[in-house]
């Protein structure tokens, strides 16, 4: 993990080589989530001795560069596999998926969450199990189901999860109808004229060298999160 309190680009080298040396077939590496609006317990870190941005930036394309150089693919944005590793494989084939778990070679549509606070997803319907521990032993105890709050996916929310997904695995996505947004090209723009990304022929596509900001582009197709986004963590 990069971004933490009182971390630099040498405690994070002597991390990575210190997994490295282990060689396990795969490695994330995510960037630390700071939002203590969400997270109460935050609040007890000091965020003057956070990285910002440019430091948060530096660090994970140094993780990159370390992790490619001992052999590691790069999956997605945040994982790394060995080549031959079932990820590695997905994504050169164009089969990976990114579900609640991160990247991943399996197919299935529905992800069922077992334990407080899990996450299960359905091609219509995302519902999180409820958060305290002792009132889902006590639901599940007592065969009642254990989901604590959801929201519906509507054909609209399933079509823009299929091309953030798809832009976030390294695919080209198709917008279909979302093409025509009002603002979607103004939003775009930025990243086009910057060689991060490609229009052509109703398909979006990542360059190499957008794959950093992947999030970020994904995120102009979350309706949700518009006009939100002080209540999630950065992207970098």
């Amino acid at each position: 993990m990069y971004g933490l309190p009182g971390q630099d680009e040498a405690s994070l080298l002597e991390t990575l080589d210190q997994a490295i040396a282990l060689r396990p077939d795969r490695i994330a590496l995510f960037g630390y989530a700071h939002v203590p609006n969400l997270l109460p317990r935050q609040r007890q870190i000091d965020a003057e001795r956070l990285p910002d941005q440019a430091e948060r930036f530096a660090m994970a394309a140094l993780g990159h560069e370390r992790l490619t150089a001992a052999g590691y693919e790069a999956v997605g944005f945040d994982h790394f596999a060995l080549p031959d590793d079932p990820l590695a494989r997905a994504q050169r084939e164009g089969r990976l998926r990114r579900n609640f778990q991160g990247f991943t070679d399996d197919e299935a549509d529905v992800l069922i969450g077992l334990g407080a606070t899990a996450i299960s997803q359905f091609p219509d319907l995302i519902v999180q199990n409820e958060k305290n521990s002792g009132r889902y032993r006590m639901r599940a105890l007592a065969g009642l189901l254990t989901g604590e709050r959801g929201i519906a996916r509507h054909m609209d929310d399933q079509r823009r999860a299929r091309i953030i997904e798809d832009l976030l695995c390294g695919r080209a996505a198709q917008l279909g109808a979302l093409a025509a947004e009002p603002d979607l090209a103004e939003r775009l723009r930025p990243f086009l004229d910057l060689g991060l990304a490609r229009l052509e022929d109703g398909g979006l596509m990542l360059t190499p060298e957008g794959r950093p900001y992947a999030r970020v582009i994904a995120a102009l197709f979350d309706r949700f999160r518009a006009g939100q986004t002080q209540r999630f963590s950065t992207a970098i």
